[in-house]
């Protein structure tokens, strides 16, 4: 985690990416890609992933409230075969493990 000072002179801990809290709702005809942009978006964070192996998927309808990007990716990837990291530069991706068993990029 990040320290970051608050006006009152007080430090105060940044949350990590995945523990930041959103409020968003996804509906049955969204697919995974289009929850990776919008939680990216509103994270204010690019999101990393390939295109075409998340085009077939399907979001699954659902309201979240004021709950983290791991809550809510874990529910959306679950049933699927992706999985989600924060890479050696900071940044959110969602990947395919290969089907060697190698989960390292």
């Amino acid at each position: 985690m990040i320290s970051v000072p608050m006006f009152s002179g007080v430090w105060q801990q940044k949350p990590s990416l995945l523990d930041r809290r959103l409020t968003i709702t996804f509906y049955a005809a969204e697919i995974l890609e289009s929850v990776a942009n919008r939680v990216g978006v509103d994270a204010g964070q690019t999101i990393l992933f390939d295109t075409m192996k998340l085009l077939p998927y399907k979001a699954k309808a659902r309201e979240y409230k004021n709950v983290t990007i791991r809550e809510i990716l874990d529910d959306q990837l679950a049933g699927t075969p992706f999985k989600y990291r924060v890479n050696r530069k900071k940044q959110l991706e969602i990947y395919k493990p290969q089907d060697n068993g190698n989960d390292q990029p």
